[in-house]
């Protein structure tokens, strides 16, 4: 099966401006169900990497000091 559905949801944010244009789409092409993704890496992650580190990453960066 195709990845198509995260890059369609992505476009279509990114049309509609609910989302900084830096966001960056993790994409871990594997069946798994939520929180069976949180320890893998995101496509092109550095070595450590992992989705939930990523999360909370972009979850920080955009909270007000």
């Amino acid at each position: 099966m195709a990845v198509t559905e995260p890059y369609d949801f992505d476009t279509r944010l990114g049309t509609l401006g609910w989302f900084p244009a830096d966001l960056d789409l993790c994409i871990v092409d594997t069946p798994k169900h939520a929180t069976e993704y949180e320890g893998l890496p995101c496509e092109g992650d550095p070595p450590g990497g992992t989705v939930l580190a990523d999360t909370a990453a972009f979850i920080s960066s955009h909270l007000p000091p």
